[in-house]
């Protein structure tokens, strides 16, 4: 079975600049319990899991060798912008609009 792809977009606003990121999804792994994703962007990749069964703390972080911009914050709210668009798409929802919009 071939694993589906698809494309998400992050927008960071710093002054006088906005910056769109374009970011590959690829769903490599499904099960019951569990949903892995391999999120990618030019050289830079992370492993990501949804853990199906739990109802808090369900996602985790496997591996990774992004470098994000910021603090740990601007970090966390980054990653989890992530995770909304991963969860959007899967319930095949439009993004809704300025949701996933960081502003430094």
């Amino acid at each position: 079975m071939d694993n589906e792809t698809f494309e998400i977009k992050l927008t960071q606003y710093e002054v006088g600049m906005k910056t769109i990121y374009r970011i590959q999804v690829e769903i490599i792994h499904r099960s019951e319990q569990v949903m892995r994703f391999r999120i990618f962007a030019g050289s830079k990749s992370m492993i990501m899991e949804k853990l199906l069964l739990k109802t808090k703390g369900d996602w985790k972080i496997k591996e990774t060798n992004f470098k994000f911009k910021g603090n740990t914050k601007e970090t966390a709210m980054t990653i989890m912008e992530i995770q909304d668009a991963i969860e959007y798409y899967l319930a095949g929802s439009p993004k809704p609009m300025n949701k996933y919009e960081h502003r430094s």
